[in-house]
This record gives C-alpha cells, sequence and structure tokens, in this order.
C-alpha cells in the first residue's frame, strides 16, 4: 500500500510536455542572444572521404567545440602578445597576472544545437550549432554565392567535411530569435523516438544538446527576477524577451484563418519550468530580502509548484 502525498511529475514524451520544453528553450536562447555580442550559426556537413556518417557521432561535434574554444583563446593571446609558455626570466606573480587577463579577454561561448537526419538520399546526418559570444570572436562569415547562398567548402575548425557560418549581427533580433526558433524546434524532433524504440534499432531522427554550465539565459532571468522583487510584485514566471515577437508571417496566417485585419506582431510569452525555475526563484528571493528583510517573501502559485527548501517557510511567515 502506498501512503503519503502523490505528485505529478511530466513524461517528457508527450505532445503537451514537448511543446513546453520547445517553448522553454527558445525562450532562454532569445534571452541569451539579447546579452550576446555575437551570434554564430554553424552548419557541419560530412564529406564522403570521412563516410559520411549515417549515426550521430557525439565526440565529433564535442571535438569541434573544443577547437573553437581553443582557436579563440589562441587568437586571443596573439592579440594581446603573450607568449604561449612561460618564460624562464617571467616572475610567477607576472605570469599568472597575464593568465588571469587572457581569461578575462577571451570570449566565451555558450552553445545550442542539434544533429539532423537527412529525410532523403544517403539519410546522412549534419549539425546545427548556434553559438552564443559575449565578446567579438574575430570570425570571418562563409562567403555566398550569386543567388545568396552560402558556399560549402572546408574550415579550419572542422575538419570532417564541409561547414558554413553565417553571423547575426546585435542589430538583428528577429533574425537571432529566427535562429533560436529553427534550433529549438528539433527539441520536439529528438523526441519522437522512444528508448523503447531506440532499442529496437530505430534510428534517431535529430539529437539536441545545448549548454547546461552556466545555463542559457541564466544572467538575463535572475536579472529580470531582481527587478520584479525591486518592484515589490510576486513572480509568475513568466517572462518577455526583448525583440522577440511573434512573426509577421504567423500573424497573417492567423488573419487568413481569423478573417480579421492582421494584428501587429507582439511580444512572446514565455514560462519558466525545470531547473532554471529555481535559480530564478533564488535570484528573486536573494533581492527581496536584501530590500526587505522584515518581510515575507510572497508566494504565488507559480512558485508553491516549484519544491524549494525554503518554500514551507515562507509558507508558515506568510500565512497566518
Amino acid at each position: 500500500d502506498f501512503e503519503g502525498e502523490a505528485y505529478q511529475r511530466a513524461c517528457g514524451r508527450c505532445a503537451r510536455c514537448r511543446a513546453r520544453a520547445k517553448q522553454d528553450i527558445t525562450g532562454r536562447a532569445g534571452a541569451e542572444a539579447v546579452g550576446s555580442a555575437e551570434v554564430l550559426f554553424w552548419t557541419l556537413t560530412y564529406s564522403n572521404d570521412h563516410g559520411g556518417h549515417k549515426d550521430f557521432v557525439t565526440p565529433d561535434r564535442q571535438k569541434f567545440m573544443k577547437r573553437l574554444r581553443t582557436w579563440l583563446r589562441d587568437e586571443t593571446r596573439r592579440r594581446l602578445g603573450y607568449p604561449k609558455r612561460k618564460p624562464r626570466d617571467l616572475p610567477v606573480d607576472e605570469w599568472l597576472s597575464m593568465k588571469r587577463k587572457l581569461g578575462e579577454e577571451t570570449p566565451r561561448v555558450k552553445f545550442m544545437g542539434a544533429g539532423e537526419r537527412g529525410e532523403r538520399g544517403t539519410k546522412r546526418c549534419h549539425w546545427h550549432i548556434l553559438c552564443f559570444a559575449d565578446k567579438p570572436t574575430g570570425l570571418v562569415e562563409t562567403p555566398r554565392d550569386d543567388a545568396g547562398q552560402y558556399i560549402r567548402q572546408p574550415h579550419k575548425l572542422w575538419k570532417l567535411g564541409f561547414a558554413t557560418l553565417e553571423i547575426v549581427p546585435p542589430d538583428q533580433p528577429q533574425l537571432r530569435a529566427q535562429k533560436a526558433r529553427y534550433v529549438a524546434k528539433y527539441v520536439d524532433k529528438a523526441r519522437e523516438v522512444t528508448y523503447r524504440e531506440k532499442r529496437r534499432g530505430v534510428p534517431e531522427k535529430a539529437k539536441f544538446f545545448r549548454s547546461t554550465r552556466p545555463a542559457l539565459g541564466r544572467e538575463f532571468l535572475e536579472d529580470h527576477a531582481r527587478a520584479v522583487a525591486q518592484a515589490g510584485l510576486p513572480l509568475s514566471g513568466v517572462y518577455n524577451v526583448p525583440g522577440l515577437t511573434n512573426s509577421a508571417q504567423r500573424a497573417e496566417m492567423e488573419a487568413l484563418v481569423s478573417g480579421h485585419r492582421p494584428k501587429a506582431p507582439r511580444s512572446s510569452r514565455f514560462k519558466l519550468k525545470g531547473v532554471m525555475a529555481k535559480h530564478y526563484i533564488a535570484a528573486y528571493r536573494a533581492e527581496w530580502e536584501a530590500l526587505r528583510p522584515n518581510q515575507p517573501v510572497p508566494l504565488s502559485e507559480w512558485m508553491r509548484r516549484h519544491d524549494c527548501d525554503w518554500i514551507d517557510d515562507c509558507i508558515a511567515k506568510s500565512d497566518p
């Protein structure tokens, strides 16, 4: 016999769970793009010389990200004029100071991406990776042909085939949002094949991955939580990202279906879930207690659904 309180947990496989996961990663990627100096959109494909992989080889994209970060560090070292190894006559304190300076000046890169399997022809796998850099990287965008298409060519950071790089500038937030939505759709596609089907040999349609330490959009969301605390409002878990709006094409489609005039694009609303929601609540709590140490933290229904260690204490203080 079961004794105790029953809890509802997300299955992660139904249409509702997949839709929530997709909108969550879309909002967080858009939040990360707001504060990024550069957004890099990579497409990595395999050449016939390397087998044109029909399976997702995770170490290939991991080695690519490692080479990217190593190249950024080496370029920063060259720009600062620092040696690669410590000279014998250089004091240790000065060498450590140079290493700290190098770490501060090197661009930090977060990422989200997906491996996709081609749906026709050879059905070979390829990778889409969206990188967010907090400083200019110095990378050069892939040239285009006369039709405006990127020319597939070998790249020094991807040695298994061809690569294209699109750099999205900060003055094009809608294009950054479009890239984020494009990669986020693979969250849904990656969950179409269940674990049991994988064991029976059914190939995966997509494989999604992202940065977790630190998480995507964490700085933006923690600043948002502090702003809500400063305004004296309870948390609802809902936020907007500046520049991230519903597309004009979607507004036109809704107008065709409803028969009314098309509405102006409006800000998309996103709702937090998972571990990021706990970081969001923790930042809100710290800011609230710093500003109002004698007032209990107001609890919304959304906050009560997240099992934080301090929720019971807040309930005891706020409830008569």
